[in-house]
């Protein structure tokens, strides 16, 4: 969750269409609590409440080869040509 809108960003500045590039920028304004409707508040910081809330430690998660092996992909994969 913490680099979200860096996949968002990624895509937004590889893509040719401007509508679509304006769809994702104001997606990236509400993950971001940016939105004037929103809360104010962005969703990452949202989902560490829940965890919080929770009692998840998100300090000592793990992440697992296989999720860092997907991370990597996807944010290679939005910084491609693949969109155009």
């Amino acid at each position: 969750m913490k680099y979200f809108t860096r996949y968002l960003c990624s895509i937004a500045s590889n893509l040719n269409i401007n509508c679509n590039i304006n769809n994702l920028l104001e997606n990236i304004f509400e993950e971001s609590g940016f939105d004037k409707t929103s809360c104010s508040i962005s969703h990452s910081q949202l989902y560490k409440e829940m965890l919080v809330n929770f009692n998840v430690d998100v300090i000592d998660i793990k992440i697992n080869p296989e999720t860092q092996a997907l991370i990597n992909t996807v944010f290679f994969t939005v910084q491609t040509n693949f969109w155009h």
